[in-house]
């Protein structure tokens, strides 16, 4: 499962976490969207440790990632 956290403090949309649960493990991408160009978007870090490396969930991250960029109708990505 893929879902984004939602803090509420005014920056959800400048600095974005996904994060994809398998069971009781998480892994997770922070974003940061550019304040001085709101079409461009920052890959900042993305996390998969342990066992989970090498297991297809750093494509499952960045697919959610594209799907959010198209939504928010962000031209360029960079990381």
């Amino acid at each position: 499962m893929i879902y984004r956290l939602i803090y509420g403090d005014g920056m959800d949309d400048e600095n974005i976490h996904l994060r994809v649960k398998v069971t009781s493990q998480n892994t997770n991408v922070h974003l940061h969207r550019d304040f001085d160009n709101k079409h461009h978007m920052r890959i900042a870090d993305i996390k998969i440790e342990g066992n989970r490396v090498n297991r297809g969930y750093g494509s499952i991250l960045m697919d959610g990632v594209m799907k959010l960029v198209a939504q928010m109708e962000i031209r360029l990505v960079t990381g």
